[in-house]
């Protein structure tokens, strides 16, 4: 797909005015430390917890206007050893509890890179690596995680394609009333989940090396975010991709994933100025193997989120999550599925303590039953399964600090 990058480049030059325009330089710190645990019979449960670096992020962009932008994240927290696994890798830090289906995505120092061309204000293609294709109009962004959130592909190789049709600006709370819709568009050609294409290849069939794909994958999203008006922004995505992997020597299995994602946004004034959403998701994967047959699982899952805001420095949040996670289980040479179903309650706040300091705090429920053959049992489980329960009660508090140049 990449063989478009330099038509796409070719029309971007011709199709801009070749006026001087100062680069734009912005930057964004974000540290966060964290401490999480769990509270059983008025206790908690870990005392050695404590306060500790969860993120490390630096964003760096520079941009052109109606020529190039050029976006760089680096994660220093790639770099601590304590972190590795085994294998010598980094996960970004898992706020989800209990066994889940799809593990948090891998994190390196130059974690994420866009280089972007712009045809005009409204049209724009960008090739890099990209984050993930969620939406970006929840209310909130929850310190505890569900742990049956259906997860997307993510920080993927794409080449991306994004538009924008606007009447009024962006920020919803000075748009006038009666004005025409507005609508972002992206659409993505991608290499499946978690491919970077960094690896360098060299065969005996090629005279050089050059960066290919880990393993052959391919996918294709899109996305829309529609500004009906000045309280109500609805968002929704549809995406596949399908991967090959030889799993013995006359057994090569081919994943076809499917995913999709509907979400509502309502601003408002409930005697207090609130921001609450309404967010759906759903994946399914299906396999196709030489030898045993898998059966398909889907992902699913429902969150509400309401942020009241006290005042330009206090927000309480409320959220309300459902969820299914369909999981496949080898069994001798054949394959079963295991359900896990379960929700999630929490309350908590966020407060600007200091200048740049942010302090969150946040209680969460959630339930959890697991379903095979056996019938309903118990969904969380310690590492060694000494230890069982239907339901965990969970507390965080964060502090935040971010820093940027906007």
């Amino acid at each position: 797909m990449y063989r478009w990058i330099w038509v796409l480049c070719w029309f971007s030059y011709s199709a801009v005015a070749q006026e001087e325009a100062t680069p734009s330089f912005q930057y964004q710190t974000d540290l966060t430390m964290s401490w999480i645990n769990g509270i059983q019979k008025a206790d908690f449960q870990e005392k050695n917890r404590t306060l500790g670096l969860t993120k490390a992020q630096i964003d760096l962009s520079w941009t052109r206007y109606h020529q190039t932008s050029l976006f760089l994240s680096l994660r220093p927290d790639a770099l601590l050893t304590e972190r590795k696994t085994q294998d010598e890798r980094v996960f970004e830090f898992e706020r989800r509890a209990g066994r889940v289906y799809q593990r948090a995505p891998q994190i390196e120092f130059l974690d994420l890179y866009q280089l972007q061309f712009d045809f005009s204000d409204s049209l724009s293609a960008g090739v890099g690596i990209y984050p993930d294709f969620y939406s970006r109009i929840e209310a909130y962004e929850s310190p505890l995680t569900f742990s049956l959130l259906t997860l997307f592909p993510m920080k993927i190789s794409a080449l991306q394609l994004k538009g924008t049709k606007h009447r009024f600006p962006l920020a919803l709370g000075t748009a006038p009333a009666g004005e025409e819709k507005s609508v972002d568009f992206a659409l993505y050609a991608f290499n499946g989940s978690r491919d970077r294409v960094e690896k360098f290849s060299f065969s005996d069939q090629t005279f050089d090396s050059a960066p290919e794909v880990k393993q052959p994958r391919k996918g294709v999203a899109g996305s829309v975010t529609s500004y009906l008006n000045p309280q109500w922004t609805v968002f929704g995505l549809g995406g596949t991709f399908s991967s090959k992997q030889r799993e013995t020597v006359n057994n090569n299995i081919i994943r076809t994933s499917y995913f999709a994602e509907a979400s509502l946004q309502y601003r408002g004034h409930l005697y207090l100025p609130l921001l609450t959403s309404i967010d759906l998701r759903w994946a399914q994967d299906k396999w196709r193997s030489d030898v045993a047959a898998r059966p398909a699982v889907n992902q699913q899952n429902i969150s509400w989120k309401l942020q009241l805001e006290k005042d330009p420095s206090t927000s309480f949040l409320l959220g309300a999550y459902w969820g299914r996670s369909e999981r496949p289980q080898k069994e001798t040479s054949e394959y079963n599925k295991t359900l896990y179903e379960g929700h999630q309650l929490e309350a908590g706040v966020r407060r600007l303590l200091r200048g740049f300091l942010f302090g969150n705090l946040m209680v969460a429920y959630e339930k959890r039953m697991k379903r095979d053959e056996e019938g309903w049992k118990d969904g969380f489980a310690t590492q060694g399964n000494t230890y069982t329960r239907p339901s965990i009660y969970r507390i965080a508090v964060e502090l935040e600090c971010i820093l940027g140049s906007s």
